[in-house]
């Protein structure tokens, strides 16, 4: 995580408190979902 990432149709996406992260892949999404406040900042 906190690699760059080329958004295009098939980006994966979470909305968490009004922003929009997007991610490389669907472990990452995991990780995200598990600790947003961590890698949310």
């Amino acid at each position: 995580m906190g690699d760059k990432v080329i958004v295009g149709k098939d980006t994966k996406a979470v909305k968490y408190k009004e922003k929009i992260f997007y991610f490389c892949c669907p472990e990452c999404i995991s990780k995200f979902k598990s600790e947003p406040e961590k890698y949310s900042k």
